[in-house]
């Protein structure tokens, strides 16, 4: 199986993200809703599409070969708001500590990057995903490149995804005419003026017939309606201009090394400090789930029915006798039959053992428990001792370690200190 990379384009999906979260802060009061949504975002289509590689591309504010070719290129954009303005160095530290390759130049657009990067991976035999909500991308689609526009509907993300097939069947053009469509009807937000009274449906029309701007420049005689014809006699150069606007580079000179843009190591100790600093609570329980060492990912479960007490209790000991510190949780059932079970669970290293427990049997484990408490030598650790003091006899409980009172201490401004959350902040 080939390999993928996906690109993302900074820029837009950190305006798109802006735009359709509501505002958020942190405690220091640091906008953060712009950040919270591009990385949702992005988390998705890396949960998605499972890349091997990973690039964020994003403009920098110095003027483009655009400008330089036509002064007024963009001309009618509102500056940025100061709320995601303050966010852009943000999402930059933020995608450093997680080591994703971020790339820009000065002189080319966030487009310009993330196609020159799409099509030397192409030439590689990689499958590429392009994740921008620009659809001048749609241009460099491909059977191997694959753009990915995100939009809001309902307050749900729906992210439609355009191969060259999905680009025909939207806008009855190839891919390349994306190019000359919007040579002949401008664009309104990058301020390509394109040729006057003529639209998308009329453009399209005209490049069904004659393929592309230059021909139908050639033709334009013989163009119809006689009001597309004359608009586009006399606005030639500026047809050609913005055609020459829109079009993607594919060549830019880039210092990009591939191979540096794996995703081996985006949850670590700097990154998972700055998502508890911008109070990132459901991100950092996605990264409890992701931060496992080998040795977690090999946890030896057994599995026990409580039927047979001897046996259990045996493993219970074997397994005891190797640690110190024994993890400790219980999750409540209520049958429909009215009969009360209790699923246990015993933490030893990289050991667990899970018990299923029947109501006249909860004693034994209750009097197991208050012999490892009145063990000096072991410590008996659970999350949130209060829940399970139904298996504590509350005679001593000097030798039991309750992580969410932890975890509180180190930081009382949360509103749940679940197990998720404490991984993700704090293994």
């Amino acid at each position: 199986m080939s390999e993928k990379i996906v690109l993302i384009d900074g820029n837009s999906i950190m305006n798109r993200a802006f735009y359709g979260i509501p505002d958020l802060t942190n405690a220091k009061g640091i906008h953060t809703n712009a950040v919270y949504g591009f990385l949702n975002i992005m988390f998705r289509i890396i949960n998605e599409e499972n890349p091997n590689y990973l690039v964020v591309a994003f403009d920098v504010h110095k003027p483009t070969f655009r400008h330089i070719r036509y002064d007024q290129y963009k001309g009618t954009r509102k500056p940025m708001p100061p709320q995601l303005k303050e966010q852009m160095p943000l999402i930059h530290q933020v995608l450093e500590a997680m080591n994703i390759v971020v790339v820009e130049k000065a002189g080319y657009e966030a487009d310009d990057i993330l196609g020159t990067i799409a099509v030397e991976c192409e030439k590689k035999g990689m499958q590429v995903s392009l994740v921008s909500g620009d659809r001048d991308l749609l241009q460099i689609a491909t059977d191997k490149i694959k753009i990915r526009i995100p939009k809001t509907k309902g307050n749900k993300t729906e992210i439609e995804d355009y191969n060259t097939k999905e680009v025909i069947e939207k806008y009855g053009l190839e891919p390349k005419q994306i190019i000359d469509l919007k040579g002949l009807m401008g664009d309104a937000s990058d301020n390509i003026p394109g040729a006057a009274g003529i639209g998308e449906k009329t453009a399209t029309k005209i490049l069904l017939e004659y393929k592309t701007v230059e021909n139908a420049l050639d033709n334009a005689e013989s163009v119809k309606p006689p009001k597309a014809s004359k608009s586009l006699l006399e606005n030639k150069d500026i047809v050609l201009l913005s055609k020459e606007l829109a079009t993607i580079k594919t060549d830019c000179d880039l210092d990009l090394d591939i191979n540096n843009a794996g995703l081996d190591d985006i949850y670590n100790d700097e990154s998972l400090k700055l998502f508890n600093e911008l109070g990132f609570k459901s991100i950092l329980a996605k990264a409890g789930n992701k931060t496992t060492t080998k040795e977690q990912k090999d946890i030896e479960l057994k599995t026990f029915d409580a039927y047979v007490l001897d046996d259990v209790f045996n493993e219970l000991d074997r397994c005891q006798a190797e640690c110190n510190n024994i993890g400790f949780s219980a999750v409540y059932k209520e049958s429909f039959d009215f009969c009360d079970e209790d699923y246990l669970f015993f933490a030893f290293e990289n050991k667990v053992v899970e018990v299923l427990v029947s109501e006249k049997n909860r004693k034994y484990f209750r009097e197991y428990i208050e012999k490892i408490i009145a063990n000096t030598d072991k410590r008996l650790c659970v999350n949130d001792l209060k829940r399970h003091l139904y298996y504590f006899t509350g005679k001593d409980t000097d030798n039991t370690f309750d992580v969410q009172i932890a975890a509180y201490l180190l930081n009382s401004q949360e509103s749940e200190y679940d197990y998720a959350y404490i991984a993700g902040r704090y293994l």
